[in-house]
């Protein structure tokens, strides 16, 4: 084998098997989220952290929102500025209870339309921003029970 075809196939394979680690390790992140099907959701608000059970249509209303919005959620990758505006604390009807922190727009303005997910305990938190209009269903939820807003920092 010549010096130059060599030089080029050991320069393919660096580039190659680089690339490949890269998407081995970029992948799980890049998958859509499953959310299982919602059985009950609790519903924390405010500074003072007051919860409600969700009714009903409410569960249906989330329910057939995350089944609408399980792509583009990546990995938390910054530090939250807070611990968000409300919490749904959601039981599927099969598997693990898991939490979805929402940024309403209430604490942190640059959080605005923001949900972070933690599918488990262990696992690792997952984040989306979404659109106003995307948003609207959260919102919702959150406004519907009157609590007390802290002031803008």
């Amino acid at each position: 084998m010549r010096k130059e075809t060599l030089l080029v196939v050991a320069f393919l394979a660096i580039v190659l098997g680089t690339s490949g680690l890269i998407w081995v390790f970029a992948l799980p992140d890049l998958r859509p989220m499953n959310f299982q099907h919602v059985a009950s959701a609790t519903l924390t608000t405010g500074p003072e952290r007051q919860q409600r059970v969700l009714s009903a249509d409410e569960v249906t209303a989330l329910d057939q929102w995350l089944h609408a919005h399980e792509h583009g959620w990546g990995p938390l990758t910054t530090k939250t500025p807070s611990t968000g505006d409300a919490i749904l604390h959601i039981v599927p009807q099969q598997g693990e209870a898991y939490t979805i922190t929402l940024w309403t727009g209430v604490s942190s303005a640059d959080w605005n339309d923001t949900a972070v997910v933690q599918s488990s305990p262990t696992a690792p938190f997952r984040l989306h921003a979404f659109e106003d209009e995307d948003f609207d269903v959260m919102r919702r939820l959150v406004q519907q029970q009157p609590y007390r807003r802290s002031l803008a920092p």
